[in-house]
This record gives structure tokens, sequence and C-alpha cells, in this order.
């Protein structure tokens, strides 16, 4: 039911760049941008996502 997924996306989403956003703050003397966070979390995961496709679709067509 996309009713209720869209806002679960959405509050999850949210809570994940605020979490991001305090690690980037506290871990590290220097300050990293959220953008590298969060493009180190999400490059991986979307290639995961883009693999398990080509194998469920069969590969290249």
């Amino acid at each position: 039911d996309y009713a209720r997924l869209l806002p679960a996306a959405a509050g999850m989403g949210a809570a994940l760049v605020v979490a991001l956003d305090t690690l980037a703050r506290t871990l590290l003397t220097a300050e990293i941008p959220l953008g590298v966070l969060t493009g180190l979390l999400g490059a991986p995961l979307f290639l995961v996502l883009f693999l398990r496709f080509l194998r469920e679709r069969g590969g290249w067509r």
C-alpha cells in the first residue's frame, strides 16, 4: 500500500540523513560533508540493487 509506504520511506530517509549528519559532525575532528557520506552509503546500495536487477532480468539485453 503506497499510502503507507511513501511516508515511511520519507521518514526513514530523513532519519538516515540526520544520523549521517550527526556522525559526520562528531566522529572526526574535521567535518565531513554530508554528501560524501550519503554517497559512500548510497553508491554501494545502488550497485547491489542494480546488479540484482540485472541478474533477475538475465543480464544486458
